[in-house]
């Protein structure tokens, strides 16, 4: 990808990262966000930024 790709916009339940059991959490709506917003760094590696019903 080139580096002019700076925001993700998306509509989904949440901002936040969730799974199918927190979906009905947040409302559905358009979310804009930097991509350097979406990384997390965790201790482990593991999945980061796991959205759901993503549109």
């Amino acid at each position: 990808m080139t580096q002019t790709f700076e925001t993700i916009e998306y509509y989904t339940y949440g901002l936040i990262e969730n799974y199918n059991g927190r979906n009905h959490s947040t409302d559905l709506v358009i979310y804009c966000q930097s991509v350097d917003e979406l990384f997390y760094s965790y201790i482990r590696p593991q999945e980061t930024e796991t959205k759901t019903y993503i549109r």
